[in-house]
């Protein structure tokens, strides 16, 4: 029953709950009641869900198609929590998929391509965000439009430190396997990506 549990938990992110104030204080006059969800709330269901979903090795996932969807819906909603260990934790567990489950990595890349395209996440949640360029880097064979993706990583402002050093060592891994896996990629394409690729390079 694990993902009526998670679905349950996930409900508890709206920024304000109604219940109903004749249920919880036994009233005669039904009132609907506003109940603020508090940050450190929400941090701990992000956590106490990739907890019990990671436990025994997943053991008791049932699906990782739908668990991979989860961790892609937190990663969402968990963008505006300023919370760094929750972002080390997401990167973490897309990582370990990518790594512990091989026949999910081209669904798996797929997810993290939407996750990296989605400016936010990559501002506010920098840890999963270098996560997803980790498991691009090492995986990049699914992706056949290695250039966009190297666009779309190249473009990106206010790179941490950290973040930068896996992107670095991303981009070329990208770049090689784009170059070889698609024999028929036009040169004016690849001149162009080498130019996005020396821009980069030359801004660190």
């Amino acid at each position: 029953n694990i993902a009526q549990i998670v679905q349950i938990l996930v409900k508890q992110f709206a920024d304000k709950d109604v219940v109903l104030a004749n249920k919880l204080f036994k009233q005669t006059r039904q009132e609907n009641i506003e109940i603020e969800v508090p940050n450190s709330y929400k941090i701990k269901m992000v956590s106490t869900i990739l907890r019990i979903c990671s436990l025994n090795n997943y053991a008791n996932v049932p699906d990782f198609d739908w668990y991979l969807a989860v961790l892609s819906d937190l990663c969402v909603i968990s963008q505006d929590l300023n919370d760094e260990a929750i972002g080390l934790q997401l990167g973490a567990e897309l990582r370990n998929i990518m790594v512990k489950v091989p026949s999910m990595r081209e669904t798996c890349i797929s997810t993290i391509v939407g996750l990296v395209s989605n400016n936010d996440i990559c501002r506010q949640l920098p840890m999963v965000f270098k996560e997803c360029l980790w498991c691009i880097g090492e995986y990049p064979s699914p992706i056949s439009n290695g250039d966009d993706i190297i666009k779309l990583i190249t473009r990106q402002r206010r790179l941490t430190p950290e973040v930068q050093q896996i992107a670095a060592q991303a981009l070329i891994k990208i770049f090689s396997s784009w170059c070889n896996t698609n024999g028929n990629v036009p040169i004016n394409d690849v001149k162009h990506t080498i130019q996005e690729l020396i821009s980069f390079f030359e801004s660190l």
